[in-house]
């Protein structure tokens, strides 16, 4: 491939990133607020951020977490299955729960909600 080649395929790359982040942009709305209050108010009491998920949704969990920590924000990627081997032991009742699923159906993602709310852990689901 020649250089003006790779120029022209890293700005078509970057204009689909750009417009990917317009869209999120214009879809953002009352459920942002309120996802990025219960983090506030978690971190406020002292709790820390607990995201879970699977598959690729776990990945992006996971950059999250890693994105969120190096903020400085106490936060943590539990993946989900690994949560049902003993992981959830690590759910404080002051922590909040992000939940990230692309069916919102997922097994795994199910078993892990259910006892957090019975320990008294806000959940919220992307």
């Amino acid at each position: 491939m020649d250089a003006d080649a790779i120029l022209k395929k890293a700005k078509e790359v970057i204009s689909i990133e750009i417009e990917g982040l317009e869209a999120l942009k214009n879809n953002l709305n009352e459920d942002f607020v309120k996802l990025a209050q219960a983090c506030c108010e978690t971190l406020d009491k002292g709790g820390k951020i607990v995201i879970t998920g699977i598959g690729k949704s776990g990945h992006v969990g996971s950059k999250i977490a890693a994105t969120m920590a190096s903020t400085g924000s106490p936060t943590i990627f539990m993946h989900s299955v690994e949560a049902m081997h003993g992981d959830l032991g690590m759910i404080q009742k002051d922590d909040l729960l992000i939940a990230i699923s692309y069916s919102g159906e997922s097994d795994e993602i199910v078993r892990v909600i259910v006892p957090a709310k019975r320990l008294g852990v806000r959940v919220a689901a992307l």
